[in-house]
């Protein structure tokens, strides 16, 4: 992938859900990055952990990010968060992201299993490898 230049400020965006929390409220994800983008923010976050991204299922997640993008229009930024604490996974989200027009990815490092120091260093590099160029 090209370099980015980012500056500027990014919001995470909660993931709005129904009433009973059983399904993504999708009418409900155009106000905030409306919100956003009229506050003069430099780009917003969807999927972070600040948005559930551990609950949602890969086809949500997706959609989140496609939604956003969409509704950006490229007037802001869209950095999807992708991290995982499996690797293949969080290549896998870092794919469908960009597939969907994400400007870039955050990833949060793995989580509960770990890793030391070099294996952290593998799991970053072992994305930033399998990211289209």
């Amino acid at each position: 992938m090209a370099e980015l230049e980012l500056s500027g400020t990014y919001t995470a965006l909660a993931t709005p859900f129904s009433a009973d929390g059983s399904a993504i409220d999708r009418t409900s994800r155009e106000k905030p990055v409306a919100a956003q983008i009229e506050g003069g923010i430099a780009g917003v976050i969807p999927c972070g952990t600040t948005g559930e991204s551990a609950t949602l299922s890969d086809a949500e997640d997706r959609e989140l990010v496609t939604r956003t993008v969409a509704l950006s229009r490229g007037r802001i930024k869209v950095i999807a968060g992708t991290g995982t604490n499996s690797t293949a996974h969080t290549i896998e989200l870092t794919r469908q992201a960009f597939d969907a027009g994400a400007d870039a990815c955050m990833l949060v490092m793995p989580y509960y299993n770990k890793p030391s120091q070099e294996g952290l260093l593998r799991h970053v590099t072992l994305v930033a490898q399998a990211v289209p160029g």
